[in-house]
């Protein structure tokens, strides 16, 4: 029967998948803010979630682990990026890459790149989030952001 190929699914429902991304945006907006932020942190981390093409799982035969994991190293030292980690799953996912990168834009040119090579069915980037950033953003703007018309 050969890899499995699936369909790729977050688990995540359309409304928490915005609000992640709204969170992960107001986060950069504030890092970006001198007051908050007042110097550069590094790399963020990002996780790569892919399903093969039917043709890319095919062509597994040929490979290896080592040859994957050189590919991406390779891919990874043309744009100031570092590979941490490579994993090869079971079900419906087929490959799990930890990252780190220069940014969330670099990251974004990455996946395109990826996209239009063909070699993935589905691929799903995430970044790598800070829990307690998060909380403590919500926790010190709570109540200062106001829905349209209430502003006052």
């Amino acid at each position: 029967m050969g890899m499995p190929i699936g369909r790729f699914d977050t688990g995540l429902r359309a409304n928490e998948a915005v609000l992640i991304t709204m969170v992960w945006t107001a986060l950069n907006s504030l890092r970006s803010k001198k007051s908050f932020i007042t110097h550069k942190v590094g790399n963020m981390k990002i996780k790569v979630l892919g399903v093969y093409s039917e043709d890319a799982a095919r062509g597994m035969k040929d490979s290896s682990y080592a040859a994957r994991v050189k590919q991406i190293e390779g891919m990874a030292s043309q744009i100031d990026s570092k590979l941490i980690d490579c994993d090869f799953l079971g079900g419906e996912l087929d490959v799990c890459v930890t990252m780190e990168v220069p940014d969330w834009s670099t990251a974004l040119g990455l996946k395109q790149v990826i996209q239009m090579s063909g070699v993935f069915e589905e691929i799903m980037f995430y970044p790598v989030v800070d829990l307690d950033t998060i909380i403590g953003t919500m926790n010190k703007f709570s109540g200062v952001y106001k829905a349209p018309g209430k502003e006052s």
